[in-house]
């Protein structure tokens, strides 16, 4: 490793650009991620491995069941807001309203769709059929979460509102640490937990239309927000939603399936124990969230306009500002695991290896989030796919096998294995696309 490459990122007037446009997300996301840390660890607490296992369970079938519907809208908002600016003041109505329109419909059959498998899902995977009201308070929040993450989020930051959703973000953060630890203090069970959760949900998505109002009038002027006509060329566009949905949503599913199977091999105190490593290890990816967020759109753009010694040279900063930022925070994540945790939650025996593997696969993955917009620049996403395909596959069934033999510690071990080999492979397309491996260099000129 050369000894002055820290040097190199922070000389370079890129890189500065990019950490002053980050600056107030990364700082926001710290807050958010000491927040939501904190409910997560107190409400495991409060509530105990077994039941925080059962919410786990819920919570990750919900966000697999978005996963199923959720067709990118806010990637294909982001392209259609950018496009043309000459246009944009009478598309923008009807691109939020279209695209908004699909987010709240695809939300609402998701919410069904965990409404029917309330009962089964309490009676098998939470062994304990009272908690099917609980899976049915959780259906309320799906739409609005689909909502709140989709094309009006797209608009908030073309139009460089970060201080907004700054905002939004730690007050989520600060509402679902207060209402989620207090209603697990209070002794209201899991089920008052995801109702806390839900209310968390409504507020945040509040604070995203009431700065979505000012913001779009500033964009469109006196063109409306709420437009039915469809955009143009909305067939065609169509038509990307499907190819977004299976580019981006392999490995989100597959990641988020390993909960709920894991719930269904092991008991909900293994379950427990896996959910609070993934909380826990999960920190490296929200610390370089913001810094993804800027460097995603300039590395598109950079690998479209052709010019390979530029697009090499970003990825080549990309990759050495993530690895300068995950490496202390996944160290330190690491020796308190070790240490600290145990400490923590004496009744979690067994969380320290589960939370190491976790943390090393977490970190590689967050490492390697320059990838992701360079395969979409490259245009190589079905390549990417078919990798997707091949992994799941295999990591699924080393799943099974791993939680039969060795519970939490061998669906970490599989976990962990999934997120490593697919960032490396991944990272190979792109390596083997521009011709060299002079991206993985720390070197940032």
């Amino acid at each position: 490793m050369p000894r002055d490459w820290l040097l190199h990122l922070r000389r370079d007037v890129t890189i500065r650009r990019v950490a002053q446009q980050a600056g107030l997300l990364y700082v926001s996301g710290l807050l958010t991620t000491v927040l939501t840390l904190g409910q997560q660890l107190s409400t495991a607490a409060l509530l105990g491995v077994s039941d925080y296992g059962r919410l786990a369970t819920i919570a990750a079938t919900s966000t697999l069941i978005l996963l199923l519907l959720d067709v990118r809208t806010w990637e294909l908002g982001t392209k259609l807001l950018s496009e043309d600016a000459s246009t944009r003041d009478v598309e923008s109505g009807r691109v939020i309203t279209r695209l908004a329109s699909i987010e709240l419909g695809l939300g609402a059959l998701a919410g069904a769709l965990l409404l029917v498998l309330a009962n089964p899902l309490a009676t098998h995977l939470l062994k304990d059929p009272e908690l099917a009201t609980a899976v049915r308070v959780a259906c309320i929040a799906l739409p609005i979460r689909l909502l709140s993450q989709g094309v009006c989020v797209a608009l908030l930051r073309l139009e460089e509102r970060y201080g907004w959703l700054a905002v939004r973000s730690v007050v989520a953060a600060a509402l679902r640490l207060l209402l989620m630890s207090g209603a697990a203090f209070l002794g209201f069970g899991v089920t008052g937990v995801v109702a806390a959760s839900v209310i968390a949900e409504f507020v945040s998505a509040t604070i995203l239309v009431a700065v979505i109002l000012p913001t779009h009038h500033r964009v469109a002027g006196d063109h409306p927000l709420i437009d039915l006509r469809k955009p143009r060329n909305w067939s065609e566009h169509r038509r990307m939603l499907r190819t977004l949905w299976v580019s981006a949503s392999l490995k989100g599913f597959q990641l988020e399936t390993f909960v709920p199977l894991a719930a269904a091999l092991t008991s909900p105190a293994q379950v427990g124990l896996l959910r609070v490593g993934l909380d826990v290890a999960s920190v490296t990816s929200r610390v370089t969230a913001p810094l993804a967020i800027v460097l995603s759109p300039r590395i598109v753009a950079s690998l479209r306009a052709g010019d390979r010694r530029a697009s090499v040279r970003l990825l080549r900063q990309s990759n050495a500002a993530l690895i300068a930022l995950v490496a202390p925070v996944a160290v330190l994540l690491l020796l308190c695991t070790a240490w600290l945790l145990p400490s923590l939650a004496p009744e979690a025996h067994g969380i320290t290896p589960v939370a190491m593997l976790l943390t090393i696969g977490m970190a590689v993955n967050a490492v390697s989030q320059w990838v992701r917009p360079a395969v979409v620049g490259l245009g190589i996403v079905r390549e990417q796919n078919r990798l997707s395909l091949l992994l799941t596959a295999l990591s699924l069934g080393a799943l099974v096998l791993g939680t039969l033999a060795f519970d939490s510690v061998g669906a970490a071990s599989a976990m962990a294995a999934f997120l490593v080999l697919y960032a490396l492979f991944s990272a190979h397309l792109v390596v083997r696309r521009l011709g060299g491996f002079a991206i993985l260099s720390l070197r940032s000129k």
